[in-house]
């Protein structure tokens, strides 16, 4: 609310001080013909796509991973391949449902995962972080 209550005060200032010519002038921005600013859009946002769906791919191979190991009662195992990942998105994941199945967890599976939760809270984003704590 305060950012736009200042932008609000700096257009008054600015429609006070310059005439409505001047103001025109200074919030216009070049115009790229439709046809090449569109094709440029649709190409950036195909490669980020690309990224995006690789990345989820990724992830979900790793989980289901972790998952079949959890499956066949070898939860040392899954941990250890959690620990290995260096995938903090799917240590955090792991990681959470873990905490919603608190009852699940033993004294010795905690002492293996306080690594993990130790590289987790070096994590650059919010979620791996909070995940961790």
């Amino acid at each position: 609310i305060d950012q736009v209550v200042d932008m609000t005060l700096d257009e008054t200032h600015v429609s006070q001080t310059q005439p409505a010519g001047d103001i025109l002038t200074q919030k216009e921005e070049p115009q790229i013909s439709g046809r090449e600013n569109d094709s440029d859009i649709t190409e950036n946002l195909m490669q980020t796509h690309d990224v995006f769906v690789s990345t989820l791919q990724s992830r979900l191979t790793k989980l289901q991973f972790v998952r079949h190991l959890w499956e066949r009662s070898d939860a040392k195992g899954a941990i250890g391949t959690l620990k290995k990942l260096a995938d903090q998105s799917v240590q955090a994941d792991v990681i959470s449902i873990l905490t919603d199945k608190i009852e699940i967890l033993t004294l010795d599976m905690f002492s293996q995962l306080v690594p993990v939760l130790t590289s987790l809270l070096g994590s650059r984003t919010e979620r791996p972080v909070n995940v961790s704590l």
